[in-house]
């Protein structure tokens, strides 16, 4: 890519700058190469009166530059704001493999825009800003994952979208488990989870048009990620989880797939088929509903009976609760993996102090309906 621009100014765009001449006119010429597959989307030039700052980070082997354009006033603020940038690399690269373009680099570029993924060439527009209280830089960790989910492994159609966007923003809290600790994380998703609508299904509803819609943005970012979360423990396997996800990098690395190949593949490292849990969460609008109530048996002991309320055929998934018992004191626990189905199942839960029940919504994301009591 070829650009003349005014000279004094600086042209920073995707890959890496292969030369940097004179014109006849009062312009200098920036010919940029990008050596990867790159999305039409991420293409992207800026032209400003840049300062730059660079540094470098050892991915296994190999080494990634690392290259900040910044405006000239903001270069102290920049030194200290992109130290981050390598813990998040690291982060990543155990999470996710290594960076995926390695021969094109890694670079911020000051934008007056909030922010953008443009490959190797990651749009900053943040101000500076740090989220608060977890200690790092929204833009910086959310549009640089897209480097792994959105550049490398890309959606085929829009409608697909939420190949790029939940992982990217799954991706966020993931950094914050990195970084500091799994309990901090579940805060973050919380407060991620007050952003779901669940009025629209995450996929769009037409393929081959480039629809992507409007009123479900939001969802294919939040209830995104918590579809991720939740499919993580219903594994119940980190290791297994983490090897999908590093899986899904290096079978997709550099090309287009779509939501059923991606689904079919996960299926295939898991050794089941999670095709139904996937199809509630993004087919559907609605949320999977654990429905349950406690009866008593004839023998005068509480029976609880559970069940799930779905859209998607055969849906099925473990839930985690947890109860308190009448007969121990009030801090002890007892934590159960129920396996519901569509059809009504009971457990009998001798001494259960009711209402001392709880589903785990910290790891699982439903909505909790109780019957009453017979």
């Amino acid at each position: 890519m070829s650009f003349d621009v005014p000279d004094g100014l600086m042209c920073v765009s995707n890959g890496r700058l292969r030369s940097k001449t004179k014109t006849d006119s009062n312009y200098t010429r920036f010919v940029w190469f990008v050596s990867a597959p790159i999305i039409n989307y991420d293409v992207t030039v800026n032209i400003a009166d840049y300062a730059h700052i660079s540094d470098y980070y050892l991915s296994g082997k190999d080494t990634l530059t690392l290259d900040y354009y910044v405006l000239k006033y903001n270069v102290r603020k920049a030194l200290m704001q992109f130290a981050q940038v390598k813990k998040m690399l690291a982060c990543y690269e155990k999470f996710f493999g290594p960076y995926p373009f390695i021969k094109d680099g890694y670079k911020l570029v000051e934008t007056n825009y909030w922010g953008m993924e443009h490959q190797s060439c990651v749009a900053y527009g943040n101000n500076y800003k740090t989220e608060k209280p977890y200690g790092f830089d929204f833009i910086i960790i959310h549009e640089s994952a897209h480097e792994w989910w959105g550049n490398s492994l890309s959606c085929r159609d829009a409608a697909d979208m939420w190949l790029h966007e939940a992982f990217a923003t799954y991706a966020e809290a993931l950094y914050v488990e990195c970084t500091k600790g799994y309990s901090t994380s579940i805060d973050y998703l919380k407060m991620q989870q007050e952003k779901v609508g669940n009025k629209y299904p995450v996929i769009g509803p037409y393929y081959d048009v480039n629809f992507q819609g409007t009123e479900n943005d939001d969802d294919m970012y939040y209830k995104g990620t918590w579809m991720l979360h939740t499919f993580r423990h219903v594994l119940n396997n980190d290791s297994l989880f983490f090897a999908i996800l590093i899986g899904l990098q290096k079978r997709f690395y550099h090309s287009s797939t779509n939501t059923a190949e991606v689904l079919a593949y996960i299926d295939t490292l898991a050794g089941k088929d999670y095709k139904p849990f996937f199809d509630q969460y993004l087919n559907y609008a609605s949320l999977p509903v654990f429905n349950y109530k406690f009866t008593t048996d004839k023998n005068g002991k509480r029976v609880l009976n559970y069940r799930w309320i779905a859209q998607a055929k055969d849906f099925s998934m473990p839930i985690k609760v947890k109860y308190q018992s009448a007969i121990v004191d009030s801090n002890t626990i007892t934590n159960l993996t129920l396996t519901p189905t569509a059809k009504w199942q009971t457990i009998k839960l001798p001494n259960i102090t009711d209402p001392m029940f709880y589903v785990d919504t910290d790891e699982f994301y439903v909505e909790v309906k109780r019957e009453k009591n017979q």
